[in-house]
């Protein structure tokens, strides 16, 4: 798993290196940057939810929740900007 996420990181870095060559890649820069980003919902909404929660135990797991559905939703957003960068005008 850690080589993988190794790969997806430098073959985002790469892919935004390469930016100035094809002007539709802005979509797909951004959409790898969304899935690479993904997981840090879970965190950002986990932390959020747990501070303002009165019943902490709910906070937590309210919170992994709602930061897993943030994730999914961004990963998915991301995978159809990949997807569909070559067809963007």
């Amino acid at each position: 798993m850690k080589k993988l996420m190794a790969v997806v990181v430098v073959f985002a870095f790469v892919t935004m290196a390469v930016t100035p060559v094809y002007a539709g890649v802005e979509k797909l820069k951004s959409g790898l940057t969304d899935i690479v980003k993904s997981p840090m919902e879970v965190v950002d909404h986990t932390k959020a939810e747990y501070d303002s929660a009165t019943f902490k135990p709910f906070g937590f797991l309210g919170g992994v929740l709602k930061g897993t559905f943030y994730m999914g939703k961004k990963i998915v957003g991301g995978v159809v900007d990949v997807v569909t960068f070559p067809i963007d005008k």
